[in-house]
């Protein structure tokens, strides 16, 4: 029997950063986040989850659940995300949240959408609570999309 959207929040909020410790015998947290994005595929309305992937995202900030990893292909894969992105980054600027705004200026041309997504990554870099990851990642997105928007003028 399939578990309700309530049991997998319940089960994402109980991963803890030695989940993805690989220096820890019990480590199973990459196991336990595919099978979990399996169950939210398997929803009847996998969009709901979306806040609570982002919320996991933002508490296990400085854990390497995957580059991209599967929060972020299950987000991508549902779709329609785009302005939970914008309150996650805001509230809680993380290396993935910051990967998937690049994403989305990588296929983005048009210039008021890109100016709108380089702010939000300028305004990401003044929050004085992000890691010194987090703020790596947006100084090295930031001039690789100066640089794109440089050699397509």
């Amino acid at each position: 029997m399939a578990r309700s959207s309530h049991q997998i929040e319940s089960d994402l909020a109980s991963l803890l950063p030695e989940d993805f410790d690989v220096w820890h015998q019990d480590c199973n947290g990459l196991d336990r986040l595919y099978t979990l994005m399996d169950e939210i595929d398997q929803l009847p309305q996998p969009n709901r989850m979306v806040p609570a992937l982002f919320r996991t995202i933002e508490r296990l900030v400085d854990v390497d659940i995957g580059s991209p990893g599967p929060i972020v292909h299950t987000i991508e894969r549902i779709g329609g995300y785009e302005q939970l992105l914008i309150e996650s980054i805001q509230r809680k600027p993380t290396p993935l949240t910051a990967w998937m705004v690049n994403r989305i200026l990588n296929a983005t041309h048009e210039q008021s959408i890109r100016e709108k997504w380089l702010t939000l990554f300028e305004q990401a870099q003044e929050n004085t609570e992000i890691s010194s990851q987090t703020r790596q990642n947006l100084v090295d997105f930031i001039r690789f999309q100066q640089t794109r928007d440089n050699k397509t003028i």
